[in-house]
């Protein structure tokens, strides 16, 4: 998590860290990306899974499942 300094909000980031010189002097630069979005996706397809993988376990008929050409897919 990260807080932003001007607003005070805190939000997941990933955060990239590059060590270099500048002049001669080492220095090191930070780059801070807000992840909010896929964060928020990852929890939804989590939450999408869940629902499909119970009602399929749950479902008084046999399931399965095909690609495209019309394979069977293991799960």
């Amino acid at each position: 998590m990260h807080k932003q300094a001007d607003t005070g909000r805190i939000f997941p980031a990933e955060v990239l860290l590059s060590a270099m010189e500048l002049d001669g002097k080492p220095v090191l630069q930070a780059v801070v990306r807000d992840v909010t979005v896929r964060k928020q996706a990852e929890e939804e397809l989590r939450n999408s899974r869940a629902l499909y993988f119970s009602l399929v376990e749950n479902l008084p008929q046999s399931v399965f499942r095909k690609d495209a050409p019309g394979v069977p897919v293991r799960q």
